[in-house]
C-alpha cells in the first residue's frame, strides 16, 4: 500500500517491476494529456488500508 500512496502524493509511478505491475493489474491508472501522469484507481482510494498508508506517507513526507 505505500507503493499506491506514494503514486497518489507524487502523480508518478516508479519504472520497475512492482510499478508495472501495478499498471498491469489496474490499481494504479495512466493518464495522458499534455503530460503523462498516474493515479490510483479510484476503487482503492476509499479503502481503509489504502488511506492509513497515505496518512502515513504524509506524516513521513512533511517530517524533517
Amino acid at each position: 500500500m505505500k507503493e499506491l500512496a506514494q503514486v497518489c502524493l507524487t502523480k508518478d509511478i516508479e519504472k520497475d517491476e512492482t510499478g508495472q505491475l501495478m499498471l498491469f493489474n489496474t490499481s494504479v491508472l495512466e493518464y495522458n494529456g499534455t503530460n503523462r501522469w498516474n493515479y490510483i484507481n479510484p476503487v482503492l482510494k476509499h479503502s481503509n488500508p489504502f488511506q492509513d498508508a497515505l496518512q502515513l506517507a504524509q506524516r513521513t513526507s512533511s517530517t524533517p
